[in-house]
């Protein structure tokens, strides 16, 4: 009985912690300024991957900048899960959209490919965390 009384106590209390977990989404200036620096690298570094022009490179800037405004804005309003993860899909395509109006075919495919080696890279970091043995 008493272990039972201290498990509803210890689930209760979890259950009410998680309940007040909101998205606030403000962010520090500080987090501002590193976004607008992670652009520019991002931005030159694409340049370097996939053969920007100088022109090509601006724009891609501009358009992941606005894709990181848009991502902030996203994340600043509390909403459930499901809706933010639809409106983040939607704020990622319309990207890519701009993106393939910036990028040549063979630039974009080569964008698409890389993301997709990424993508399968953190994939199997994380399988490897989860096969990985338990240490006490």
């Amino acid at each position: 009985m008493k272990r039972t009384i201290i498990a509803l106590a210890v689930l209760g209390t979890v259950t009410a912690g998680h309940a007040q977990q909101t998205v606030t989404g403000t962010k520090p200036a500080a987090t501002v300024e590193m976004n607008a620096k992670g652009q520019e690298l991002r931005a030159e570094e694409m340049a370097k991957q996939l053969g920007l022009s100088a022109e090509q490179t601006t724009k891609v800037a501009e358009v992941l900048a606005n894709y990181d405004k848009n991502m902030a804005q996203l994340n600043s309003v509390t909403m459930n899960e499901t809706d933010r993860a639809g409106r983040a899909a939607s704020l990622r395509n319309s990207r890519d959209k701009s993106l393939q109006g910036v990028l040549t075919a063979e630039q974009f495919e080569k964008l698409t490919a890389m993301r997709k080696e990424t993508k399968a890279a953190t994939m199997q970091r994380r399988d490897n965390v989860k096969a990985a043995p338990a240490t006490e």
